[in-house]
């Protein structure tokens, strides 16, 4: 049988963008974190596949107000990264100080100088044993620039091309 340690110290080579998950909570405060678990679903309807640790309040809050963002982290803002994984101190609307946000066309915090985002409406929420697996409509898209930020055998890092 696999264990769980083992399959999270495999998993951890599998290099992963860096993002930054943020809503609003029931009394208008902004809230998010930082994961790895995104990805693409469709392209027709733009569409996203967001997991997220049942153990966070992130989740609830996504689920309450049926929106949520997806910044994609470059070099330039692993400070932001690293704020909204916990690493910082920060907690809370606190992690808002580090980096630039502003609210999105629907209201969500948006990282303005992140190398894309993505505002999503809930399409659907799939509890399963840890994780809520979060389908988004994406709504509205806010292209960037530069070199995204990965997360790979625990540290931070940036993709270079390879010299064939």
């Amino acid at each position: 049988m696999v264990s769980g340690d083992g399959f999270r110290r495999a998993m951890r080579q599998l290099a992963s963008g860096v993002c930054v998950i943020a809503t609003r909570t029931r009394d208008d405060k902004r809230c998010g974190l930082t994961a790895t678990a995104v990805t693409s679903l469709t392209a027709d309807p733009p569409s996203l596949l967001v997991c997220i640790n049942k153990s966070t309040w992130l989740g609830s809050e996504i689920e309450r107000s049926g929106r949520f963002s997806v910044n994609l982290i470059g070099h330039a803002q692993a400070e932001v990264g690293k704020a909204f994984a916990g690493m910082t101190g920060h907690v809370g609307e606190e992690r808002f100080a580090v980096g630039r946000w502003r609210d999105g066309h629907t209201g969500i915090p948006v990282l303005a100088d992140a190398t894309g985002a993505f505002e999503c409406r809930v399409d659907q929420v799939v509890r399963r044993d840890t994780h809520l697996v979060v389908f988004g409509l994406v709504e509205a898209i806010v292209e960037g620039d530069g070199p995204g930020l990965i997360y790979a055998d625990g540290d931070f890092g940036i993709c270079a091309p390879v010299s064939v």
